[in-house]
């Protein structure tokens, strides 16, 4: 299938990616029909990651980590020890929402940053993609974007999410691919021309509910504490620059200078040329 024609997919790793969280005492995973509708999808999420599916009647379970099939979308649901609301990704609502649908207007220090120019839209490599904002507002813009994330249930979310944005987004069944890998194990990721790399850090927005949605990624899947080893394999599947989002004062990454930085108040990309 062409690139311009490619639908979302979630590539299984050659050797898969690890269930569990960052959490030492993690509780276990489990996928939650909320209705007797949802039941069939539920199934198959619980065996495609290998976990239990609950019955609907056993969905006040209050010791496990929930995946919940609710209405169109997938949440997942923290124990009530950890004091976390539920929580979904969504690319329609909100400002990331606005963001996306205005395409040429959206993140501009990004869009800089990644060489992004009139109609020069160069193929993004997403290493880290986490929530997979970044990597939406780069195929906003034009750009073929393909987001690698390592841990599973972030993965399912994510594909989720880019599921429910293609049906009033038709640029994203275009423009976005999503590989469930390891970055640093996987030998079949594409070879692009800008590598991106956004490694988790402690967040610093400053609204109570923007916390709590960090509080449960960073239990998810920790601080990144190989970042590191992803510049530099970044180097072989880059073949014009590596960019690296760090928050502004953050040292940087792997303590290497880059040859230049875009800075704005809070956050700061760093651009290492590929040569």
């Amino acid at each position: 299938m062409s690139r311009t024609s490619r639908l979302i997919s979630v590539l299984a790793a050659p050797t898969s990616p690890s269930l569990s969280t960052s959490d030492p005492q993690a509780p276990a995973v489990a996928v939650l029909p909320v209705t007797a509708a949802a039941a069939a999808r539920a199934e198959a999420i619980a065996e495609r990651l290998g976990v239990a599916c609950l019955d609907p009647e056993q969905a006040d379970a209050p010791d496990e980590l929930l995946l919940v099939r609710v209405d169109n979308r997938i949440e997942l649901r923290p124990p009530c020890s950890w004091g976390l609301p539920d929580f979904h990704i969504d690319y329609l609502s909100g400002a990331l929402g606005h963001r996306l649908r205005q395409g040429v207007h959206a993140a501009p220090m990004l869009a800089r940053a990644c060489g992004v120019r009139g109609r020069s839209c160069p193929h993004i490599l997403d290493l880290t993609a986490g929530l997979g904002r970044d990597g939406m507002l780069l195929a906003s813009l034009g750009c073929q974007v393909t987001l690698v994330e390592r841990q599973p249930l972030v993965g399912l979310l994510l594909e989720d999410a880019l599921l429910r944005a293609a049906q009033a987004l038709p640029w994203v069944r275009e423009r976005v691919e999503l590989i469930v890998t390891d970055a640093l194990e996987s030998s079949d990721l594409p070879v692009c021309e800008v590598a991106y790399l956004d490694p988790m850090f402690p967040a610093r927005d400053k609204t109570a509910q923007v916390k709590k949605e960090m509080q449960l990624f960073h239990r998810l899947v920790g601080r990144d504490s190989d970042s590191d080893r992803l510049l530099e394999r970044a180097r072989g599947l880059a073949h014009q620059r590596i960019v690296v989002k760090r928050p502004r004062k953050a040292p940087f990454l792997a303590n290497r200078p880059p040859s230049g930085s875009i800075t704005g108040k809070t956050t700061r990309y760093d651009i290492y040329p590929v040569t």
